[in-house]
């Protein structure tokens, strides 16, 4: 029993291990069956099923490799489907199952889920776990790109298309945008070649076609393959946003334009700009303004390129050269010579800058307009830095004709000097300008400079015409410098060329010629010469009339009185202007003939011509002593009267006094005449005439038997002492003797010692101009001048030239009022009408340093009423006429006075009344006509640099009241860069900055187009 019991045990035992062994076999395939629903659900990726059952299967006691798997199948199903816990559980498990063999994939994935998540940093710390050797070829595609991508956030773009790089040849949807962004790459880098390669494999795709063409017609334009940007489909536009297609239309302008097809491209720009209302860029400005100006609308142009100089670059020197191009196409040449300038001083291209350089200097010489010499200075400068350029030989010429425009001859010389391999033309061009500048000497009374310069001309003689000009002219400087003998060899050496005989003043060579043998007394020559000059064609009236009138004075020198007296009424039939000299020469004649009657009737006649000739004292006593010599006693007594009484201290007084007295004792009044001569011996003893009269008054004594009342008048007379008389002989005549002989040392003692001896002696006058000459020679001139003063305190006709001496040596000292004094006396002394124009001369100038203004207009006008006043004096009374009249602010008197001393001057007389003429204007604020002025001075004076920058400085206010505060503001920096007058250049400095406070925000308009 208790084995068959133990057996039933057993057998239990054994059949429970059975159901056991049964029951735990089911479960485990459960479990696997249930691993691998879970596994086919996952791979169908019906994830949310699948993680279920891995959840399941996790729940229970699992161990080994199937835990690990559904570890990471769990997590895997998160990740796809975008749990929040997917990153954990993975993470979780490749720290649980570092061996796992599904930990590569987990790295992968979790590398995706933080490149999901847009934390590049840490997806690429999951990537760098990864195997890619374990990953699928999609799994590689995303593993790629995905990394390029994170490079790419984070800025490592190198590394970036390396991984694009890796996969973009491959036909999948990581491949096709890997491809586009290294594309994009390559774009950024401006690899433009590579980047057209793979757009152009992805343009016809959908989801990147926009983009791609956008890139593509991009770089098109980048490249400049301008007909593909112009194919490019305008269908396109309709399908981009508004900057797009702003973008893309702003390329196909640019693009028509650099094709040269400026239709289409004005038809895009017109769309750019009215349409899409795009924001112009400064080039499509640029192109714009072009365009216009091959359409020759040259004002829009203008208009359209000024809104392109905004920044200091290449572009905008090109718009400064294209704008002046337009406004020398409207003639605004002074405008176009700014923008060119504005160009040229921009040095970004020097193609550019080089042009801008040779149009400037041109419209310089066009215009005759050099500021401060900045052409020729610019030019100049080219030379120099390009001594080879194919274009030097055209710089020379630029410099010539700047000069010739200019007038600035002397920058010319030098920079032909310098010039290798003259041609003919250039020589030719060369001897001009030499003489040219030599005719500006002379013009400025700088006859020696002016001779130099002729030389050189004439040594040069490319032109035969210019030889002969040149000649002539240097004759007439060695005339104006008192050096007769070289001038006449001169005038006969022009007279010999065979261009001599086409040129206007070929005669006027046997006028000078003539004047010469007049001034060396060779009067019978100089009747030959005038005689050839007066028988040949003339212009000038007032030459013909000095002429016919000076052969006159030569045959009244030779006693051939018939001829002269022929010749003096022709000059007065020539012109009636100045004749009184002619026709009291004529009256001489006549009386030289003894035809009394004859002289009477034309000294009366001239007398009613000319009532206020200078001469009327000569006529007044020429008609005395015609009525004497024939006998007319009464009426001779009459005109000797009315010299005594208008011209008391005149010489012509002191004979007539004497002549008076000859008559009266003539006619036994003998009491009446002692009155007259007694009075020539007492206010007159230095005259001969009063030696005469004490003979006379000695014969009147004699013939009255009353010798004691002689004997008492003659003792209060010095000159009467006959003893003494011989000792002043013999003295004089010993000083003077040594005179003579230039020993004015010795001379000079021997004088004082005489003066000393004889205060009052016969030749005490006789002396004492000897002794202030020796002075003189000694260069003693304070010495002189005590002389000078002490004949001058007595002024009469015979102390007429120590007075002149007097007043011009005080005058050098500063002594101005002294001076005055002096010149009125001499110029009371003159007889002549030539007499009184140095005195005048003398008068003016003393009113002049003294500020007498009243005065100074005054004698100035009586200067201009006097015949033959040299030009340059007449041009000094006109000037200081002016002066006072702007003092006086009598504006229409300054204005018409300057106008004179513009007209006849030169040189800085009529530079400085152009500039005051210039100065009205600005007063009366006519603007235009005051620039004009300016202008006017600055071309015609080129060489008066003070009234030249002065004018500039005046354009300059101009210019601001014209609002065109940048050419204000450009003319003062000129000034200021270039001048070296330091007044001057301070007073530029001080308006601008005046300028700069006034007009702060003011907008310097280069191009004003005034």
């Amino acid at each position: 029993m208790k084995r068959k019991n133990c057996l039933f045990f057993l057998w239990l035992i054994s059949l429970l291990s059975f159901f056991v062994s049964a029951q735990e076999s089911e479960s485990l395939r459960e479990q696997n069956q249930l691993f691998r629903n879970a596994l086919d659900l996952f791979n169908k990726k019906e994830y949310t099923s699948a993680q279920q059952l891995f959840k399941q299967i996790e729940n229970r006691e699992i161990t080994g490799k199937e835990s690990a798997s559904v570890a990471f199948h769990n997590a895997a199903c998160s990740y796809y489907l975008h749990n929040n816990d997917a990153l954990q559980l993975l993470t979780d498990f490749v720290e649980d199952f570092q061996t796992a063999n599904d930990v590569n994939e987990a790295y992968f994935l979790i590398g995706n889920e933080y490149f999901n998540n847009k934390k590049y940093k840490q997806s690429l710390e999951g990537y760098e776990h990864t195997n890619t050797l374990r990953l699928n070829n999609d799994e590689i595609s995303q593993y790629f790109f995905n990394k390029g991508y994170c490079f790419l956030m984070l800025e490592n773009e190198e590394k970036a298309k390396e991984h694009f790089d890796q996969i973009k040849a491959g036909n999948n949807e990581y491949a096709y945008k890997a491809r586009f962004y290294s594309a994009t790459l390559d774009y950024q880098n401006e690899r433009y070649a590579e980047a057209r390669t793979d757009f152009e494999t992805l343009k016809d795709m959908e989801d990147f076609s926009q983009r791609v063409n956008l890139y593509l017609i991009d770089i098109d334009h980048k490249t400049q393959n301008w007909e593909q940007v112009t194919l490019f489909d305008d269908e396109f536009l309709n399908n981009v946003s508004k900057k797009e297609k702003i973008a893309i239309v702003a390329m196909k302008a640019d693009a028509y334009f650099n094709r040269g097809d400026y239709e289409q491209a004005q038809k895009y720009m017109d769309m750019y700009e009215t349409k899409l209302r795009g924001k112009e860029s400064r080039i499509m400005q640029y192109q714009y303004g072009f365009i216009l100006y091959q359409q020759k609308s040259y004002a829009q142009s203008i208009e359209k390129l000024n809104k392109v100089i905004t920044e200091n670059d290449s572009l905008t020197q090109s718009t400064y050269q294209l704008i002046g191009y337009a406004q020398l196409a409207l003639d605004k040449k002074k405008e176009a010579q700014r923008s060119f300038y504005s160009g040229y001083k921009m040095d970004f291209q020097p193609s550019i800058t080089e042009e801008c350089m040779f149009n400037y200097v041109k419209l310089a010489c066009d215009l005759s307009y050099d500021p401060y010499r900045q052409a020729f200075n610019m030019i100049k400068q080219y030379i120099e830095e390009h001594p080879d350029s194919e274009q030097s030989e055209e710089a020379y010429l630029l410099i010539v004709n700047l000069s010739l425009s200019t007038k600035n001859y002397s920058d010319a010389i030098s920079a032909l000097a310098e010039m290798k391999n003259k041609s003919n033309d250039i020589l030719k061009i060369e001897q001009k300008i030499q003489f040219l500048h030599a005719v500006n000497l002379m013009n400025a009374q700088k006859y020696q400079d002016a001779i130099n310069w002729f030389q050189h001309a004439i040594s040069s003689d490319a032109d035969m015409n210019l030889t002969a000009k040149a000649t002539y002219w240097m004759a007439e400087s060695y005339y104006r410098l008192n050096m007769l003998s070289v001038a006449d060899t001169e005038y006969k050496k022009f007279q010999k060329m065979t261009a001599a005989k086409d040129l206007p003043f070929y005669y006027q060579s046997y006028y000078h010629l003539a004047y010469i043998q007049y001034d060396q007394k060779k009067y019978e020559t100089a009747i030959t010469l005038f005689d050839d000059f007066v028988k040949a064609p003339h212009q000038s009236v007032s030459i013909l009339r000095d002429a016919l009138t000076r052969l006159g004075d030569c045959n009244y020198i030779l006693k051939n009185y018939q001829q002269a007296i022929e010749q003096y009424d022709q000059a007065v039939a020539v012109s009636d202007q100045e004749g009184d000299y002619a026709m009291f020469q004529k009256a001489l004649c006549l009386g030289a003939l003894k035809r009394y009657d004859e002289k009477i009737e034309q000294l009366n006649s001239l007398m009613k011509s000319y009532p206020k000739s200078p001469l009327t004292r000569e006529i007044l006593y020429e008609s005395a002593m015609t009525y004497l010599i024939s006998d007319h006693t009464s009426q001779a007594l009459t005109y000797f009267d009315k010299v005594i009484q208008k011209y008391p201290m005149t010489q012509f007084a002191v004979k007539s006094k004497l002549r008076k007295g000859l008559i009266l004792y003539g006619q036994d009044k003998n009491q009446e005449s002692l009155l007259v001569l007694k009075d020539v011996v007492d206010h007159h003893p230095e005259t001969s005439e009063a030696h005469e009269a004490l003979k006379v008054i000695e014969n009147i004594y004699l013939s009255m038997n009353n010798i004691d009342e002689y004997l008492a008048y003659t003792s209060n007379v010095p000159f009467a002492d006959i003893s003494q008389a011989q000792k002043d002989s013999l003295a004089y005549f010993s000083a003077e003797n040594v005179y003579t002989q230039s020993n004015y040392s010795q001379a000079l003692s021997a004088f004082q010692t005489y003066i000393q001896q004889f205060s009052n002696g016969i030749f005490i006058k006789n002396a004492r101009n000897y002794l202030a000459d020796c002075a003189m020679n000694l260069q003693q001139p304070d010495v002189a001048l005590e002389q000078y003063e002490i004949l001058a305190q007595t002024p009469i006709e015979s102390n007429k030239a120590a007075i002149e001496k007097a007043a011009a040596m005080q005058y050098e000292k500063g002594n101005y009022q002294q001076a005055l004094q002096h010149y009125k006396n001499y110029r009371m002394l003159s007889t002549q009408t030539g007499d009184l124009i140095e005195p005048t001369i003398g008068i003016m100038n003393c009113y002049n340093q003294l500020q007498q203004w009243d005065s100074l207009s005054m004698i100035s006008l009586e200067l201009l009423s006097i015949p033959n006043v040299p030009k340059n004096k007449m041009v000094e009374a006109h000037q200081h006429i002016a002066t006072v009249a702007v003092q006086q602010k009598n504006w229409a008197l300054a204005k018409r006075e300057f106008q004179v001393v513009r007209l006849l001057g030169n040189g800085e007389a009529a530079a400085k009344a152009n500039y005051y003429l210039t100065e009205i204007l600005v007063q009366e604020e006519n603007w235009d006509a005051a620039m004009e002025s300016a202008y006017d001075l600055i071309n015609d004076f080129p060489n008066e640099d003070y009234w030249v920058v002065s004018s500039f400085i005046l354009l300059s206010d101009i210019y601001v009241a014209k609002e065109n505060i940048f050419q204000a503001e450009q003319t003062l920096n000129s000034i200021i860069e270039n001048c070296d007058i330091e007044t001057l250049k301070n007073r530029a400095i001080e308006k601008l900055n005046s300028l700069k406070i006034q007009y702060p925000d003011q907008e310097q308009e280069t191009n004003e187009n005034e």
